[in-house]
């Protein structure tokens, strides 16, 4: 079993088709509503507390699972409190735009033309070398904010705040842009 901290708030744990077995269980077994699920993942989790420092003790874990190609399985495990969640009400006429940058030099050049972009909100997460920046624009400024983004990082679906937020680390949770204008 390999277990890996991916986040403060997720763990990835690879088990393979015995180690599945050691639990009476294979992949097509896996349901939360199966007793020998259950007691396999009460299992994991107190192996992952006992390797790593992330506390999954919380009543709120989100939990995906994959087969591997070896019949075993690739878990990720999220603590849901940590996680910032995604507001359930927006401002309809706002639009969110993702942008990742390879480095913070990028976002920091982005901070010099920063008065030009009219940011509602925005946020500034990491993972791996890799800065994803947030921002929530008004509809209207949209497409003259996808074209000053672009030009210093590219601009991702709006579809991918979900994993952002889960598999990225939040650096910065609130006028990020702001923030970062100020570093000149």
């Amino acid at each position: 079993m390999k277990i890996e901290q991916i986040s403060k708030f997720t763990v990835k744990i690879m088990l393979s088709k015995l180690e599945l077995h050691r639990y009476g269980m294979d992949f097509s077994m896996l349901d939360s509503a199966n007793y020998k699920t259950k007691c396999m993942l009460a299992s994991l989790i107190e192996c992952v507390r006992s390797r790593v420092d992330i506390d999954l003790g919380s009543d709120r874990l989100f939990i995906e699972a994959f087969a591997t190609g070896d019949e075993g399985c690739l878990l990720y495990i999220s603590v849901v409190d940590g996680v910032p969640q995604v507001p359930q009400t927006r401002n309809t006429s706002s639009a969110i735009i993702i942008t990742e940058f390879p480095d913070f030099n990028t976002l920091i050049d982005l901070g010099k033309n920063f008065q030009t972009l009219k940011a509602l909100k925005s946020q500034l997460y990491y993972k791996s070398n890799l800065f994803r920046l947030v921002t929530e624009i008004s509809k209207a400024d949209r497409k003259n904010a996808i074209r000053l983004l672009s030009e210093y990082g590219t601009v991702i679906s709006s579809d991918e705040l979900p994993a952002t937020k889960e598999y990225f680390e939040c650096v910065e949770e609130e006028q990020a842009l702001e923030k970062i204008s100020q570093l000149q």
